[in-house]
């Protein structure tokens, strides 16, 4: 599988009280990598994942069909672990490595998709500046003084 440098990370879906089964076209190896929101709670139970490990869609199967108009989103989210125990004297089966690498090629895909949305400073800010912001508050906005 050829690595494409942006893969979209998640699906967002409208239910319409009937349907169950929901596709997500990434890659995922087991079903700890998928968070599944239904208006924007993470839902712990309820749905079963296919195609774990594959390179064509997966599924999540709702056991009974989410509520009308429910927005339904599945989103990968890989856990920063290691996959395959590689021995430093030994044999490495290709399938185990190719599973370990795809999985560090999601991992850093995730982290950029994170960083794509993340507030960030011109490129040519003047070390050292850290930004703080503050905890948000009903009825406020953020912003710069001159000084």
């Amino acid at each position: 599988m050829r690595a494409q440098r942006y893969e979209k990370r998640f699906h967002r879906y409208t239910s319409d009280g009937v349907g169950m089964k929901y596709p997500f076209y990434f890659r995922i190896f087991s079903p700890d990598d998928l968070q599944v929101w239904i208006d924007d709670e993470l839902c712990l139970g309820g749905y079963r994942v296919t195609g774990l490990g594959r390179e064509k869609p997966g599924t999540v199967s709702f056991l009974r069909p989410p509520a009308p108009g429910r927005s339904i989103v599945l989103k990968r989210h890989l856990l920063i672990v290691r996959k395959a125990e590689i021995m430093t004297s030994g044999q490495v089966s290709g399938r185990a490595l190719r599973m370990e690498l795809d999985h560090h090629l999601g991992l850093m895909q995730q982290l950029e998709e994170q960083i794509d949305r993340s507030v960030v400073l011109p490129v040519d800010t003047e070390a050292p500046v850290r930004p703080v912001l503050p905890a948000p508050q009903p009825g406020q906005i953020l912003g710069w003084s001159e000084d």
